[in-house]
Order: structure tokens, then sequence, then C-alpha cells
């Protein structure tokens, strides 16, 4: 073995990391069976792990104790985490660096820490903190996603990532050491799936439709975490046709927009009771959210971040309307909104999306119209489907639905209103216009 290209750049990085004492010199004055050891360590941690430069520090570091726990505990692979039927040896070695996810189950003193993070109390909000996990699937990585995944990269998760944009997927993965998943195989290794998709349509045909689905890769036990706001309907369905496969779900939908999952401090909505599904998923919540709420079975948190959206999408149209109306009669919209804002009408419209983005003409809160109107009709359909009369919450879907019609899908909701009145709410007053 000594003497080939791989070994002798084990020897350079050695020397170089360890100084002169423990390059060549240590490795060749060893007895045959600890030079052996030592030589397997030279070629594959030093040179073929620490060879690796595109990979973070991390990456290499775990990939190197998992090699040798592989080396040094023989005959305990499963104990240790190594899955599935990795030989023994150099061939072990070569297993690991072939798929080095596979030593995900390392004791939790040899992963790589994650960032602060929180615990869940018995309130439903959390504290304490979190650490990296076994690899972990992520499908969508768009506005909200790719802030998401950057997070879970930052806090030590090893990541195999999916979009339906090739390239977003491509420079997303290269960004942040992730595998791009060529294939629903690449996911075979994740015990963890988490979706950030636009609906809960995109979702089913990533999990159950892209060339196969996802969820024909996945083992038992694998759960799957729709972090989209989807319909918890079909969330409900969804989870029924992977139960036989033994694949879990967990609906976790997000509040706080892209500047809260940049920095990590999103509000979760988190369904469903089983526990030890939870458990697993536990480490990505707390690295992605600053704020957990167990909201009850599954499908809860779809059903609590709808109607959230629908209250939301509500504020919106009537200080909308209050803009409109005050501005016809000549009232300043920069003036109203510091009245709202200081008395009853006040809340998170009038002071942030109207204050920011209305008034200024800014219109950037990077939250799609359409993704809005879309909730809003998830809200109105559970309404009609528990049997409650919900007449506002009808009419703000049909406004809602008009808008997102008439402006794209994509505009951005702050717009809304362009679509209702021809009234502009970023001009100053011009005076009284009232007649009689």
């Amino acid at each position: 073995m000594a003497g080939d290209e791989l070994y002798e750049k084990g020897i350079a990085i050695r020397e170089e990391m360890l100084g002169p004492e423990h390059g060549r010199a240590k490795v060749e004055s060893q007895t045959e069976f600890t030079r052996e050891f030592e030589e397997l360590v030279t070629r594959y941690c030093f040179a073929s792990v620490w060879g690796r430069e595109q990979l973070p520090r991390g990456v290499r570091s775990m990939i190197t104790v998992a090699m040798l726990v592989a080396l040094g505990r023989e005959g305990r692979d499963q104990q240790w985490g190594i899955q599935g039927r990795a030989p023994r040896g150099a061939d072990a070695l070569g297993h690991l660096l072939r798929h080095p996810g596979r030593g995900r189950r390392l004791p939790q003193r040899l992963r790589r820490a994650g960032r602060t993070g929180t615990r869940v109390s018995e309130g439903g909000t959390v504290s304490g903190s979190a650490s990296a996990g076994g690899p972990v699937g992520f499908v969508g990585v768009g506005n909200m996603g790719s802030r998401m995944a950057a997070n879970l990269a930052k806090a030590g998760f090893w990541m195999m990532v999916r979009d339906s944009n090739a390239d977003t997927e491509a420079r997303f993965a290269a960004e942040h050491a992730a595998a791009a998943a060529g294939s629903p195989e690449s996911f075979a290794e994740a015990d963890v799936v988490v979706t950030m998709l636009p609906d809960g349509a995109a979702v089913r045909e990533a999990i159950l439709g892209w060339q196969g689905g996802i969820a024909a890769a996945l083992r038992p036990g694998a759960v799957v975490l729709d972090m989209s706001s989807s319909d918890p309907v079909a969330t409900l369905a969804l989870a029924r046709e992977l139960a036989p496969a033994g694949v879990r779900v967990i609906d976790a939908p997000v509040s706080g927009g892209i500047t809260r999952a940049e920095a990590g401090t999103l509000s979760l909505m988190v369904g469903g009771q089983d526990e030890d599904a939870f458990a697993l998923v536990r480490g990505v919540l707390e690295t992605v959210g600053e704020r957990i709420f167990r909201t009850g079975p599954l499908g809860s948190g779809h059903a609590m971040k709808a109607l959230n959206n629908f209250l939301g999408a509500a504020a919106y149209t009537t200080a909308a309307e209050a803009l409109a109306i005050g501005r016809e009669f000549g009232l300043d919209p920069g003036v109203m909104l510091d009245v709202i804002n200081a008395s009853t009408g006040r809340s998170f419209n009038p002071e942030v999306v109207l204050k920011q983005d209305v008034i200024t003409g800014r219109y950037g809160t990077g939250f799609a119209l359409g993704l809005l109107a879309k909730d809003v009709g998830i809200a109105a359909d559970l309404a009609e489907a528990v049997g409650v009369d919900a007449p506002a919450c009808q009419l703000v879907h049909r406004r809602w639905a008009e808008a997102a019609e008439g402006l794209g899908f994509s505009a951005d909701h702050s717009e809304a209103h362009k679509r209702w009145w021809p009234v502009d709410l970023s001009a100053r007053a011009r005076g009284p216009e009232v007649s009689g």
C-alpha cells in the first residue's frame, strides 16, 4: 500500500496538519499490525477525506470519525450506525467514503453540534439547544426554502436537495456542500424529507409522482415533514397512502416571511401526535424556527396556517378599504396609518405591510399574491367541510381570488388593492372631495 499516489498524498497532509513527527516517520516506525492501521488512516482519512477541500471541515471531521469507528470497532457496525452490510477494514472505509451519510447514528457526543435552538415546553413554545442529526432531504429551495435549508447546512446537517428548477437546485447544492438529487433514490438515506413547496398538490407530486416518488425510496420509519401551506384534508390523505410503507407525515407550516426564514426565527405550527416522528424531526424544526407550537393531530398545523393567513388577508382587505375611503376624502395615507397604529385599528398589516410596502410603493414583501389567495381558499374550504357558516371568510376568499386572477399569481401580495380600486394609496392627500 505504501508508496502509491494516494498514500503519498496522505503523508503530505499528515505532515502539514500534525507536523513532520506524525508523518512518514511515525507510520513507517510502527509494528506490522499498527502500521497497517496507520497506512489505512493515511490513505483514507487524510488523503481521501481531508484532501477534499470542497467539503466543509465539519463534514470532513464527521466522515473521519465514522471511518475510525469502522476500523476500531469491527463487528459492531450496527451499534455505531454504519447502515446496511458495510464490509470491514479498508473496504468499510471505502463504503463510508462513497456513502458519507451512513455514519449518521454516531453517538451524540461525536456529532457536530448545531446552533443554539429551541426546546418544546408544555405551553407549546420552545427553548434550549439543537444539534445536527442524520441526513435530511429538502424539496423546494425557492425564496423561503433556500433560506431554511441554508440554516440546516450551517447547523451541520448533511442534505440532498431537490427543486423543480434544475439551475436553482444545482446552485444551492454547490453553495452549501449539499447533494443535488438526481432521482428519488438520492433520498434513500434520509430519515427526514422536508417539503417547502407552493401547495399540497406539489408536495404530493414530489412524494408520490416524481419518477415514481420519493416515498418509494424511503425506509420504514422515515418522516415526510411538510412545511408548505397545504390543504389539511389532503395532508391526511397523503399520510394514509404512505402508512402501508411505514413512512410517516408531520405537517409544520411556517409564519414569518423571508426575513425570519433567513434568521432562523420562524414560528412553526406542528401537527401530528406521533412522538417518535416528532423526536426525529425536532432538530430540523429547532434549527429553522424560534417558536414551535404543537397544534394537535395531523393536519392541524396546515389548518392553523390557513386560518391565520385568512385573518391576515382580512386585516389587509379592511385596512386597505379604510385607506382608499380616506384617500378619496382627502386624508394622507401616511397620517392615517400613524393614527391607526396608535389606536384600536392596529394590526400587523397597517403596522408593517401597508406602512412599509403599500404607501411607499415598494411592494416587496416577497410573499406571492397567489399563495395568500390559495391559503384563504383553504380556510374557506375548511369552513365548508366542517359545516361552519363563515360569510366573512367566503367574501375575503372571493376578493383575494379576484386579485390573484387580475394581477397574476406571482404579484406581491401587498399589491392586491390595485385590483380592487383605481386609488393610488401612495399619493399625498388632495383635499376633501365629497359631495352633498
